[in-house]
């Protein structure tokens, strides 16, 4: 995308500072714009980056690992799993719940109100 690549500086540095199984967060320090390698596979569907809350776009390093160009300075990368795929189940399983407990809800009434007609 436009990023000419040249050769790595050993002052800038790379920390993570927060992971979890949809997300994972780093604290970068680039002397200058360069392209960070991160040992993660890469797989773009559903994944949201962001450098410093603004939207950013991986691309695929030596065949198989993620990579982002990331401007001179200080800044917090972000890496974010929320693929749409996600949330539709989602909005499908809260509705079938939500429909359970309705049915659930309906039985009950009606076996109370049967109880109390048959007295």
């Amino acid at each position: 995308p436009g990023f000419k690549p040249s050769p790595a500086d050993s002052a800038s540095t790379i920390v993570l500072t927060d992971y979890d199984s949809d997300f994972v967060t780093y604290a970068v320090d680039a002397k200058k714009e360069e392209l960070a390698v991160f040992s993660e596979v890469y797989y773009p569907k559903g994944w949201q980056i962001s450098i410093d809350g603004q939207p950013a776009e991986m691309i695929r390093a030596n065949y198989t690992l993620r990579a982002l160009p990331v401007p001179a300075g200080k800044h917090t990368v972000e890496f974010r799993f929320d693929p749409q795929s996600i949330k539709v189940t989602d909005g499908i399983a809260y509705t079938a719940f939500f429909i359970m407990l309705i049915t659930a809800f309906y039985i009950i009434i009606k076996a109370v109100r049967t109880k109390k007609n048959q007295k």
